[in-house]
């Protein structure tokens, strides 16, 4: 998601789509736990301020009566985030059209690419029906075309390459036209430098802040306690790759940092599961094609043969153990009372996946050096073409005729 943010002036004060935080302590499974007092977030007071007409940007912390609670159990009750409240109640009134107009991408340019890369498939295709070679490179190739109809099919509608942010106003009010002081060409480059300078220490304070969170947060989780000692610090970033690993696999997001810019969906469903992994073993199992291939040496043919297995293998075992996981996790949420099985049951399962998500890290890094050797057997394997990988096409040949 790219971002919907609130700011008051220049100060940011929350995310418009962070769902979890809007809904969180209103939660029958939690409204039990948490007091009167703090039983609502600050996107939700916005809403609920904004519901009886007296929001002020400032006056956050008073506590609610109980009549702002039955504002906000009803607010809570019809929508999801403090963006749909704000969209559904016209305080944004920004149209589909206009987001969509920002793109910089029509359905023009991204015909074209559809049409580019079903040529190229069209082409393999046809230098397998000729007899004619096809290489390791264009299998590659050949594989990302394949992905990229399916990337183009779900990104079709989605605005690109936006640059700027569209700002909503909640009150507009008349800015003054400020006289622009005359400046030389030293002052330009000048005022140039201070703001790429200033641009560079906010981007680098950003970054600081973001490994900061990150570093607090994951030191925290019982897996990776061990970052809290100085000594151990140097692991901060194979410790964070691994919880992204885990991530992925477990299909939930661990902290705030990685939760808030995720581009997956909340709550993904099992067909919208059962859609992903069938495109990705299809991408994987494309490099199993040059399998009977003539490589140049006996050596490359063989860590080809092997990169290819592990390929696949990355990405059925990575749908066996998400479907696993979500399967375990409804039927252990579908328990009404937990029994002594149950307990067994779940110590046995939990030191068994554990162990599977270990191997499963370990299938990943295997993963990135087999990519790697198959992007280099392809390119080196240029040096040796057969003959008809310089032959062209025969178009004619597939056109109706009589003999």
């Amino acid at each position: 998601m790219g971002g919907f943010a609130l700011y008051d002036g220049d100060t940011f004060l929350t995310y418009l789509w962070d769902a979890d935080h809007f809904n969180d302590h209103l939660s029958p499974d939690n409204v039990e736990v948490a007091g009167l007092e703090d039983q609502c977030e600050l996107t939700m007071r916005i809403a609920v301020k904004l519901e009886g007409g007296d929001y002020q940007p400032g006056d956050m912390q008073t506590p609610f009566s109980n009549a702002d609670m039955a504002t906000a159990k009803e607010i809570y009750n019809n929508y999801s985030c403090l963006l749909e409240y704000l969209v559904a109640n016209g305080y944004i009134g920004i149209t589909g059209d206009e987001i969509r107009d920002r793109g910089n991408g029509d359905a023009l340019s991204k015909s074209i690419t559809a049409l580019q890369a079903g040529w190229f498939i069209l082409q393999c295709i046809a230098r397998a029906l000729q007899g004619l070679a096809v290489t390791e490179l264009e299998i590659i190739t050949f594989a990302f075309a394949i992905l990229s109809f399916v990337t183009s099919f779900f990104w079709w509608h989605k605005p690109l390459r936006v640059r700027r942010p569209v700002r909503v106003m909640l009150r507009r009010q008349p800015i003054p036209k400020k006289k622009l002081p005359h400046t030389t060409r030293c002052k330009k480059v000048k005022s140039a430098f201070t703001r790429l300078s200033r641009a560079v220490h906010t981007l680098l304070g950003e970054i600081s802040a973001y490994i900061e969170a990150d570093y607090q947060t994951l030191s925290r989780e019982i897996p990776f306690t061990f970052l809290r000692r100085r000594a151990f610090a140097p692991l901060y970033p194979f410790a964070s790759l691994s919880a992204k690993y885990r991530d992925i696999i477990m299909g939930y997001d661990s902290d705030v940092c990685r939760y808030l810019f995720s581009s997956r969906l909340k709550r993904d469903r099992p067909r919208h599961r059962l859609a992903l992994y069938p495109v990705s073993i299809i991408f994987s199992a494309i490099h199993c094609i040059p399998w009977f291939f003539t490589f140049p040496t006996l050596l490359e043919q063989a860590l080809w043969r092997i990169a290819a297995v592990i390929v696949v293998a990355s990405s059925i075992s990575t749908g066996i153990l998400h479907l696993g996981y979500h399967g375990l996790l409804h039927r252990i949420e579908a328990s009404k009372k937990a029994s002594r099985y149950l307990l067994v049951m779940l110590f046995v399962v939990a030191a068994a996946w554990y162990l599977l998500v270990f191997l499963q890290c370990i299938m990943y890094a295997l993963y990135v050096v087999a990519r790697l050797v198959v992007i280099a057997i392809s390119l080196t394997a240029l040096r040796d073409l057969p003959p008809t990988a310089y032959e062209a096409i025969q178009w004619s040949s597939f056109l109706p005729h009589i003999e």
